[in-house]
């Protein structure tokens, strides 16, 4: 074999090395900013969350170089919009966040909406604003977030930051129950179990409540259908 073809064979596999060193790098990355800012992404409010990363011992300042440095390689993102928001967030830079979520917002990702609507639920950073809460929740809803649908459905049967309204409540949570979300299914069965939003309590004979069980297999049928 020539010199020339010897060397050639050699720069290839020099490139196809620092290539691969490259991708696994980026990779590794995207996984670490997944890990580190990340939470169940379930519709639990985000000071609750934050309070989650926290007893997680998640250095914040990791979290967020390592999510800075995804969203560098990826900078479209909105997955890593949303987890820088989050790393973010661990680290108290709460405006910054906001930032990212809107972004992240901006581009269609419905747990940023979802997160902003707890941002403004608990004022996180900005003073609260109920009714701006309930906008962000509800288009997180609108794009599918069964967790915003089951927190809206939880605010309306609790009535404590706005009107009581068990209807209302129980649309939220067989839309989020459909979605297969287990706390909404919970959540409608107890309505259905005692005749909350609409719902007639069986059996009508003598208005005893629902049992757990038939609560549960009224629930199933309605997100699945009866077999």
């Amino acid at each position: 074999m020539r010199v020339s073809e010897l060397i050639a064979l050699v720069f290839l596999a020099i490139t196809a090395a620092g290539f691969s060193t490259h991708v696994s790098s980026a990779q590794t990355t995207n996984l670490e900013c997944t890990q580190l800012s990340s939470v169940p992404d379930d519709g639990t409010p985000l000071a609750v969350d934050l309070k989650v990363l926290a007893s997680k011992k998640i250095d914040p300042s990791q979290a967020e170089s390592a999510c800075r440095s995804a969203l560098r390689a990826d900078p479209a993102n909105p997955i890593f919009m949303f987890l820088l928001g989050r790393a973010l967030s661990l680290g108290n830079k709460r405006l910054e966040a906001i930032k990212y979520y809107l972004d992240a917002a901006d581009r269609g990702h419905a747990g940023a909406m979802n997160d902003l609507g707890g941002v403004f639920e608990y004022g996180i950073g900005v003073s609260k604003n109920l009714a701006t809460a309930l906008g962000w929740y509800e288009r997180a809803a609108e794009f599918g977030h069964a967790g915003a649908m089951t927190h809206m459905g939880q605010l309306s049967e609790n009535g404590l930051d706005v009107p009581q309204d068990f209807a209302n409540a129980r649309h939220w949570y067989e839309k989020a129950a459909a979605r297969g979300n287990a706390a909404s299914m919970n959540n409608l069965a107890n309505l259905y179990r005692y005749g909350r939003g609409e719902i007639a309590p069986e059996p009508a004979g003598h208005g005893l409540p629902l049992s757990k069980c038939e609560a549960y297999n009224r629930v199933y049928e309605q997100s699945y259908g009866s077999s």
